[in-house]
């Protein structure tokens, strides 16, 4: 079944990873900004291991002033926070259950995030950004993110060398409510390594995403609580020291911006 009535939200959640609610850093005068989001992952000897996950397909873009997700699951935000021309109005949050400990590398898939709609109902959605751009210029907008290490949200021990990938195989999907001749080009394979290096998803590029963009990271049907999604991946070295029963948090950071003149 398509997506229907979704709002973009961004965030990643790693094996019980719950992403917290998004943090706006716009004001009604600017173009473009940050917005926040966290990813973690709790590890534990009754866990699941990695597997493996699939799908594809397109979300279809909703209105950033009406949106038909209520209660937006994995910390994802419902959009109406930030106020301007240039804005992020979703980005949805990214769970990868609960994981057991291993002392050999792992890839772990991410689960749907389970939100509830406006008629009460429980969906699983799968991890997607929303951007509107109502300045009128045509000229394109840049779309980046960057994230910090996983550390223990208790001892702040790191999970060291665990990467996160956005778009996994290329597996990321764009529409745009004027048509497919309007939707953005997006870059997968997005490898996130804790650095807090900027990876650019959406470059400007003239006449392209104005109006309202859904970015798709991977499959892009309804799920259910059990499905998982090979396009979010979170890898975790097996020499990598992990804490019983302890939860992991990586701090995303989105930045949105205008061409430059």
């Amino acid at each position: 079944m398509k997506l229907n009535k979704l709002n973009l939200v961004s965030g990643v959640a790693l094996a019980a990873i719950a992403v917290s609610a998004v943090t706006p850093a716009f004001a009604a005068e600017e173009v473009g900004g940050q917005t926040n989001s966290q990813g973690t992952i709790t590890f534990s000897e009754d866990g699941d291991g990695g597997e493996e996950g699939g799908g594809g397909g397109i979300i279809d873009p909703v209105d950033p002033e009406n949106p038909d997700i209520e209660e937006p699951g994995g910390g994802g935000n419902g959009g109406g926070d930030m106020e301007g021309p240039l804005t992020i109005d979703f980005v949805s949050g990214i769970d990868f259950g609960n994981r057991k400990i291993s002392g050999s590398t792992q890839k772990y898939y991410a689960k749907y995030n389970g939100s509830v709609n406006s008629e009460g109902e429980t969906v699983y959605l799968p991890t997607f950004v929303q951007v509107t751009d109502n300045r009128g210029k045509n000229d394109g907008w840049k779309l980046e993110v960057s994230n910090t290490q996983f550390v223990d949200a208790d001892t702040d021990e790191e999970l060291a060398g665990a990467v996160l990938t956005l778009g996994s195989d290329n597996q990321i999907f764009t529409q745009n409510d004027n048509g497919d001749t309007t939707k953005v080009a997006a870059t997968g394979n997005i490898k996130l390594d804790g650095q807090a290096k900027d990876q650019t998803i959406v470059t400007p590029a003239t006449d392209k995403g104005m109006g309202v963009n859904s970015i798709a990271f991977g499959a892009q049907e309804y799920g259910n609580d059990t499905d998982t999604n090979s396009a979010v991946t979170l890898e975790v070295p097996g020499k990598a020291k992990k804490n019983e029963d302890a939860t992991y948090v990586s701090e995303l950071t989105w930045t949105l911006s205008q061409a430059e003149v």
